[in-house]
């Protein structure tokens, strides 16, 4: 919760997992007639023609009419709920924000009406607190009903019920307004208990933006990210498709990475930034999809585990740049550590290997790398090579091709665990034998056109002496034998003259 919201001595005020929850001041309500229109924006990303944004869009579209002044509705919800006889006094002396008190406490009634009205039910509630110019007190109550309360009538579709609402609450809500951040972490509350993770993950990109927007600390940034990914690590364990298992454990490592790079100058050696630093290094060694580690070496959280856990940061180093036989010789320096730790060797070993060939892959200067050297690198049978080649092909590390008659692995194209000073000169060795092959191509071609030219001159050569020596030439000026004929015929005219 943001800065501008202070407590009130009304309505206890009820947390929706912020550490520093408070309320706005009590505002009064304007001399005005009530307006007869709820926002109710879907919680999905729309674009609009042109560059409109979905939210611009639907501040202004999406509206639903309800008829009736607040008093009269406010009477009706009342009456479905069972607390009429509370209310009404309180609507006579006008004192709404008191009514809206009680029809809130008592608005868990919801949960027993039938499917049909739950939604329209929450709709007009929504409708009369955002009524209220103190809105801001009433929402964590309607929150906590949704996240805590089942809708008893409706067991299969009630979680669906219960967050289509809470996606409601947090569209109603102004852009940048700073209760979005609260409204987001009841949704996320939810959908740790209750799945539907998929729905949420497409926002994880937007969260830096929306933190502008509200104006939020970086300390509540990071708790918000280490919900996100709470969440997500809850998804995946309920998952059983892989494709999406695997979707929510890299969405958990996005958000703790995020988490971690909010970390600066002091701060990044703070106990609670290295408890956060060893969870997203421990959650990316043991994953089964990230082999690559160089973003993690390069924040200030991560980089301070050299000081507060050196092993750990040794072992973080091997597998970001050094292979198997260094964490062979780790091993043997530190015989205990990953069992002490809970971390799965195997599990280890086999990524090991696979980050070993990937490096042999990379490092192949003629883009042939022989089994015999892929065997003695994994510390593996020659004849288990190719299941290791297929492997590392699976995972995405490499492309190439098997040879089994010359016992080589041609490479087509090999991940660069880190990008030092070796592997930029590797890069630049490239470069300029492929800028070397190019200048011998066009060289090939360069004499290949001037042979063409040359051959092509020589054979108009060859054509114009045939075509002199055949009488067709301009120095022929005999003109052949049909030449001389017509010569004589026409002197035998001139004499017969």
């Amino acid at each position: 919760m943001c800065d501008n919201d202070k407590e009130t001595g009304a309505t206890p005020p009820v947390s929706w997992g912020h550490s520093a929850a408070s309320y706005p001041p009590v505002q009064e309500w304007p001399n005005k007639p009530s307006a007869n229109i709820v926002v109710l924006r879907p919680f999905k990303q729309r674009t609009m023609a042109g560059s409109t944004t979905s939210e611009e869009w639907c501040r202004r579209n999406k509206l639903m009419f309800v008829e009736g002044t607040f008093e009269e509705l406010a009477r009706e919800f009342a009456e479905a709920i069972g607390v009429v006889d509370e209310v009404n006094p309180l609507l006579e002396q006008r004192q709404n924000d008191e009514v809206l008190k009680k029809l809130v406490v008592a608005s868990t009634a919801l949960h027993t009406m039938p499917e049909a009205q739950f939604q329209p039910a929450y709709n007009m509630l929504l409708y009369l607190v955002f009524e209220s110019p103190n809105y801001k007190i009433f929402l964590p109550k309607i929150c906590e009903h949704l996240c805590s309360k089942q809708v008893s009538s409706s067991p299969v579709n009630g979680p669906l019920l219960a967050i289509f609402e809470l996606q409601n609450i947090f569209n109603l809500l102004n852009v940048d307004s700073d209760m979005r951040y609260n409204a987001f972490g009841a949704l996320l509350r939810f959908v740790k208990e209750h799945g539907q993770f998929e729905g949420m993950k497409q926002w994880i990109h937007t969260m830096p933006r929306w933190f502008e927007l509200w104006g939020t600390k970086p300390e509540d940034q990071r708790i918000l990210y280490v919900k996100i990914a709470d969440t997500a690590i809850a998804s995946a364990e309920q998952g059983p498709d892989a494709a999406q298992i695997k979707s929510n454990e890299q969405a958990a490592y996005q958000s703790l990475q995020s988490a971690i790079s909010l970390y600066k100058g002091d701060e990044a050696s703070s106990e609670e930034a290295q408890k956060l630093a060893l969870r997203v290094v421990r959650m990316g060694l043991l994953s089964s999809h990230k082999y690559t580690f160089s973003e993690l070496t390069v924040l200030p959280a991560v980089q301070a585990l050299a000081d507060s856990h050196p092993i750990w940061n040794q072992l973080l180093e091997i597998f970001c740049e050094q292979d198997l036989e260094d964490y062979v010789d780790f091993l043997d320096e530190h015989p205990d550590f990953i069992e002490k730790e809970g971390l799965d060797g195997d599990k280890l070993q086999e990524k090991m290997r696979l980050l070993t060939f990937t490096s042999l892959a990379a490092s192949a200067q003629k883009c042939e790398v022989e089994y015999k050297h892929v065997s003695k690198a994994l510390q593996v049978p020659i004849e288990e090579v190719e299941v290791w080649a297929i492997d590392a092909i699976r995972a995405g590390l490499v492309e190439g091709k098997l040879n089994q008659k010359r016992q080589i692995f041609g490479v087509h194209r090999a991940t660069y665990r880190v990008l030092s000073e070796k592997q930029w000169r590797e890069i630049l060795t490239r470069v300029n034998k492929t800028k070397q092959v190019l200048k011998n191509i066009v060289a090939v071609i360069d004499k290949g056109e001037k042979d063409v030219d040359t051959q092509l001159k020589r054979d108009a050569e060859e054509m114009t002496k045939k075509l002199n020596g055949a009488g067709f030439g301009s120095d022929n000026r005999t003109g052949g034998a049909g030449g001389n004929r017509r010569r004589e015929y026409q002197r035998r005219q001139e004499n017969d003259d």
